[in-house]
């Protein structure tokens, strides 16, 4: 269950990242740290 989750969520911030949402915004917003999203 958990990875399903995380995949989704890997999901999402390459989406916000796609649309140009800046990496801090993303980060309040899902909760990930700054260095887990520019992973993603």
């Amino acid at each position: 269950m958990q990875e399903i989750i995380e995949f989704k969520a890997i999901k999402v911030v390459k989406n916000m990242k796609a649309k140009g949402m800046e990496i801090k915004l993303i980060s309040e917003v899902t909760g990930l740290s700054e260095k887990e999203i520019n992973e993603a």
